[in-house]
């Protein structure tokens, strides 16, 4: 298309350079025709929409006709025509082109007050989630799944706990990572304590922090935080080092 165009150019100008002792009219008929027949293309593939439409036709047409009128006054209908068409192959082959970005869509903002991120700031950081049950498990196997904040590619492992006791250690990857829990841990249990740590820190590894725990089975204290002294309830934003009531997001699967 580039090529086409320059070589229309290079045609236009000389032709413009040489005049033409064509009739008087403003506009003859072969660039009014080249006109029409582009305006008709554009109205057929831009239809279904009116904004592309109305914006790649009006630009057409606001520069077409002028173009029109000032190469024809100098080179003559069929000349005008040529660069009119030109023109017109421009908007066909670009109106359909939409540069834009589309905004970035992140399930937390390190400083929202709805959803943010946590982590562990250091080595004796550790995160406490919660879950009280109406009645004790029975001998089932199951997983906790934590979503992250963001996409993460190690090293760091989670070395978890539940009720005190070890879980397998985990490396997240990806999105999210899952903790396997072993049937006999959850056998005859009412409340589940899950303690999460870092091995080694690392900032870049995300959880998320939610202000609303309609979800949970302990709405307002089933989240807390150790901070290598002692723990407090709700979540600490270690971005905006500040301390936020909430929830980890985190759920059991089982069957």
């Amino acid at each position: 298309m580039a090529v086409g165009l320059a070589v229309t150019a290079l045609h236009v100008g000389r032709a413009m350079h040489a005049g033409s002792s064509g009739s008087g009219r403003l506009i003859a008929r072969e660039p009014l025709l080249t006109l029409g027949i582009v305006s008709i293309a554009l109205a057929v593939l831009f239809w279904r929409t009116p904004s592309r439409l109305t914006l790649n036709l009006v630009g057409y047409l606001s520069f077409g006709a002028p173009l029109a009128w000032v190469v024809g006054r100098r080179a003559g209908g069929r000349t005008a025509a040529v660069a009119v068409a030109a023109l017109g192959v421009l908007a066909l082959g670009t109106g359909a082109v939409d540069a834009r970005r589309p905004p970035i869509i992140e399930d937390a903002y390190a400083d929202s007050t709805i959803k943010w991120t946590v982590g562990w700031p250091n080595e004796r950081w550790a995160l406490r989630h919660t879950i009280e049950l109406e009645a004790p498990l029975t001998a089932t196997r199951a997983e906790l799944a934590i979503p992250l904040a963001r996409e993460y590619s190690g090293p760091t492992r989670v070395l978890a706990t539940l009720n005190g006791r070890e879980l397998e250690p985990v490396t997240p990857r990806g999105t999210g990572f899952r903790i396997p829990v072993p049937a006999e841990l959850l056998a005859g249990q009412r409340r589940l304590s899950f303690e999460l740590r870092a091995d080694p820190p690392d900032r870049d590894l995300r959880l998320m922090g939610f202000r609303w725990g309609r979800g949970a089975t302990l709405p307002d204290a089933a989240s807390e935080y150790f901070d290598g002294q002692r723990w407090f309830p709700g979540t600490f934003n270690d971005v905006t080092g500040t301390a936020l009531a909430g929830i980890y997001v985190v759920r059991l699967e089982y069957s």
